[in-house]
């Protein structure tokens, strides 16, 4: 948002939205986060997801402390996302299982 006020002392504001200040080459780093996070439902088997979703914690991580002093902390969401959906694989892998009884 920028405000003016021209020689009449008029004030005027306006809003520029991120898309037309910085042009369509945005959307490549805005969506990048969506489409990392996704990207463990498009593999097979639970080993493979956990690894992906390690590594893509990883990477958001580092965009976040790149990116901290502009748009990084905005990936921060998405970050905490991946951190539990991790927790959760987890702790799932590591439950133990029940075994029927035999003989009761």
């Amino acid at each position: 948002m920028s405000s003016s006020i021209d020689s009449n002392g008029v004030a005027t504001s306006t809003q520029v939205s991120l898309l037309s200040n910085e042009g369509p080459g945005v959307l490549i780093v805005v969506v990048t986060p969506a489409l990392l996070v996704a990207l463990p439902l498009l593999l097979r088997g639970a080993q493979a997801s956990y690894r992906s979703r390690v590594v893509i914690a990883v990477i958001l991580g580092v965009l976040v402390v790149l990116g901290a002093l502009s748009i990084g902390l905005f990936f921060v969401p998405t970050l905490i996302a991946m951190i539990v959906s991790i927790s959760a694989q987890s702790t799932t892998r590591s439950a133990p299982t029940s075994s029927p009884r035999r003989g009761s």
